[in-house]
């Protein structure tokens, strides 16, 4: 039962599970295709089931700038609490299976069960203290290449499996991507990337991040 792979339903009542299997619909995605859009009037809560997912915002200057990565459990838009339109764009990184409910049956469920509701506030919870460190290392408080070093960390912590090589990561990724995610220059990540290479910290093989020593990385990020 898809229920038992759902955070904010974890501790929620045998009712609750129910009456949420009752309204929930089940869908795959393919790598790439738009789950929803910045702007685009949205009635349904979205939750991932397996695979990944990037929450990202585009600039004024049309420049991507990743703000999460989802992994399996977690919902994508918690947003729509308080409005009825999306306010950033989900796109998956690697083929998905992801179930929507309508928003009005979760906030039903959310008011006859506190354990869900209490749920889905430590979602949002945990979503701004990850806002708050990336403020902190904004690109006027740290070094560039500092910044990459963190960023790689935590995706070999946060999606990162062990292998011969070192800890690598389980879905594509790019230099474009790094960027995306600094909001900065491919050229400059780039650059930043070889150095890390040039240290034997990371590699990067056919879209595969590998990460061959953690400790050494950690020891490279900002204080």
């Amino acid at each position: 039962m898809y229920e038992k792979k759902i955070n904010i339903l974890k501790e929620a009542s045998e009712e609750s599970k129910r009456l949420f299997s009752n309204y929930a619909r089940v869908r795959n995605y393919k790598k790439g295709e738009a789950i929803f859009r910045d702007k685009e009037e949205v009635g349904c809560f979205y939750f991932l089931l397996s695979g990944y997912v990037s929450l990202y915002k585009i600039s004024s200057n049309h420049e991507k700038k990743v703000i999460f990565i989802c992994k399996a459990g977690e919902i994508l838009n918690e947003v729509m609490v308080q409005k009825e339109f999306a306010s950033i764009y989900a796109e998956p990184l690697s083929e998905c299976e992801i179930v929507s409910i309508d928003k009005r049956k979760l906030r039903m469920i959310m008011e006859n069960d506190f354990s869900v509701a209490e749920a889905m506030m430590e979602s949002m919870a945990s979503k701004i203290r990850r806002l708050y460190r990336q403020l902190k290392n904004t690109p006027n408080a740290v070094r560039m290449d500092q910044q990459l070093a963190s960023k790689i960390w935590k995706l070999g912590r946060d999606f990162g499996v062990e292998t011969e090589r070192g800890i690598e990561v389980k879905f594509d990724i790019t230099i474009s991507f790094l960027a995306e995610m600094l909001g900065a220059k491919r050229e400059t990540v780039s650059r930043q990337f070889k150095h890390l290479v040039n240290k034997k910290m990371v590699e990067l093989n056919r879209r595969r991040l590998c990460i061959r020593n953690m400790d050494l990385l950690q020891e490279y990020l900002p204080k």
